[in-house]
């Protein structure tokens, strides 16, 4: 087993391992970090590209539904076939169904939209101080990362960060991360 596969499952066994107390206080905290460093920062915020939590990943549906009730646009990923994905808005938090990977997806309603948004939430299994991530392996995210445009915004617990995470060139990074203890600006490379 390489390196990446390595890490990749030793953190995926420490996030399944969070008691549904800690998920909710680590989730509420990054709700708070995420708003509090889009005010801050000015971020322009009336496209959002969220994701539907799975395995124990952060919970941000409490911030989307006040997003929704705020009058924001939001829109979630649909898999698409064995290799993309698709975007729909996502009008209401009841209006989402289990999708083939056992993920999360909005129920369609309408055409799928292009992946231009002002913001762009991104999970993953481990993210590093560069921006760097790591998904399931299977290349979705980084795909659409490649095709899409808005800033991007790693999301995940503390114990997810890393200093360094082994990359492949197909690997798109993040411009900030979030977790329930900080907000990281990745400094551009070039």
């Amino acid at each position: 087993m390489d390196k990446k596969q390595e890490l990749r499952k030793k953190i995926t066994e420490l996030r399944r391992n969070i008691n549904s107390v800690e998920r909710s206080d680590k989730s509420f905290k990054i709700n708070e970090n995420l708003s509090l460093y889009l005010k801050k920062n000015n971020v322009p915020s009336e496209s959002i590209h969220v994701f539907l939590p799975i395995q124990n990943e952060p919970d941000l549906t409490k911030l989307y539904q006040d997003w929704l009730n705020d009058g924001l646009r939001l829109y979630a990923p649909s898999v698409a076939g064995e290799r993309d994905l698709q975007h729909y808005q996502l009008t209401s938090l009841d209006s989402v169904r289990r999708g083939p990977l056992h993920t999360m997806e909005p129920v369609p309603n309408g055409e799928a939209v292009s992946p231009q948004f002002d913001i762009i939430l991104v999970p993953g299994i481990a993210f590093d101080r560069d921006g760097n991530r790591m998904g399931f392996g299977k290349g979705f995210y980084d795909r659409f990362l490649m095709e899409g445009s808005g800033i991007k915004i790693g999301i995940c617990y503390e114990f997810q960060l890393m200093n360094q995470i082994p990359i492949s060139e197909n690997d798109v990074p993040v411009d900030i991360v979030i977790t329930e203890e900080s907000a990281i600006n990745i400094k551009k490379r070039g």
